[in-house]
C-alpha cells in the first residue's frame, strides 16, 4: 500500500459493490493492444485482463464538502503494466464505462482516459448482484453474481487489485494518474450468469476468477507525465 504521493488529493469518490472479474490471456496475444511503453505484468508467466463493475458515490473535490453528481455506476475494462522505467505498477485501461454524461465528458478531460457513455443498470436482492452495460444499443457486458463470505489472501488476488496508479499514453507522454485506498479486504466471489463483449480475446470465455468488496473509498492525485520520445 502506498502512503504518499508527489502532489496533495484533489478528488475522492466511495466505491460500494466492487466486483472484480479476471480472465488470463496469453501475454503474445495481448501483447498487441497495449502501447509499447508499457510492458504487461504477468503473473506466473500469463496475462490479465480485469473487468471491474461498481457503484460510484460520493464524489467530490477537495475542501467542498457536497457530491459532485449523484451516483453512478461504473465498469472499467483493464489489464496489468510495467513501466520500462520501473517507476510503479499499475494497471492500463482499455475502456471506462459511466452512465453519466456529464461525467464522461468531465473524466475524460480531466484524467485524459478512454471514458465511454454507457447505459448500466444495477439491482441487487442482498443475495445477488447483476450489472448491466450496454453501449449504443449493444451488449457489452451482463452479469449476475453472488459474493462469497471466505477472503482472497493469495497472492493472485493481491496481484490483480492492490493496483496503486493508472498509467496511459498522450500523444509524446507517458501519464500516470496516482491513488491512494486502504488495502482491500477481497472476497471470492462466482458468477451466476455472464455474457460479456469487453474485449477481443475475452470472447466466449469463462472467467477464471471473481472477487468482491463490499466499499473503499479512493483519493484522486493530478496526473504526472514522463517525456518519452519514443512512444509510437
Amino acid at each position: 500500500m502506498i502512503t504518499k504521493r508527489k502532489f496533495p488529493w484533489f478528488g475522492k469518490q466511495l466505491w460500494e459493490d466492487i466486483f472484480f472479474v479476471h480472465w488470463r490471456v496469453p501475454p503474445d496475444s495481448l501483447k498487441p493492444y497495449v502501447p509499447k511503453p508499457f510492458e504487461l505484468d504477468l503473473f506466473d508467466g500469463a496475462a490479465w485482463i480485469s473487468a471491474v463493475c461498481f457503484q460510484a458515490k460520493k464524489n467530490r473535490v477537495r475542501h467542498i464538502p457536497l457530491d459532485l453528481m449523484r451516483p453512478g455506476y461504473q465498469l472499467n475494462v483493464r489489464t496489468y503494466v510495467d513501466v520500462a522505467e520501473k517507476q510503479e505498477k499499475g494497471v492500463y485501461f482499455f475502456d471506462l464505462f459511466l452512465n453519466k454524461k456529464a461525467a464522461t465528458i468531465g473524466a475524460k478531460a480531466v484524467f485524459q482516459l478512454p471514458f465511454t457513455y454507457a447505459e448500466i443498470s444495477y439491482e441487487t436482492d442482498g443475495n445477488e448482484y447483476g450489472f448491466t452495460v450496454v453501449k449504443e444499443n449493444s451488449l457489452t457486458f451482463h452479469g449476475r453474481f453472488q459474493k462469497g463470505h471466505q477472503a482472497d489472501h493469495s497472492a493472485l488476488a493481491a496481484f490483480l487489485t492492490e493496483r496503486y496508479c493508472i498509467w496511459n499514453v498522450k500523444g509524446d507522454k507517458i501519464i500516470k494518474i496516482p491513488i491512494i485506498h486502504s488495502t482491500w479486504n477481497i472476497q471470492r466471489a462466482e458468477a451466476i450468469t455472464i455474457d460479456q463483449q469487453v474485449h477481443p480475446l475475452l470472447f466466449g470465455k469463462t472467467p477464471d476468477a471473481i472477487h468482491y468488496a463490499d466499499r473503499k473509498m479512493a483519493y484522486l492525485y493530478p496526473y504526472e507525465t514522463i517525456i518519452h520520445l519514443d512512444v509510437q
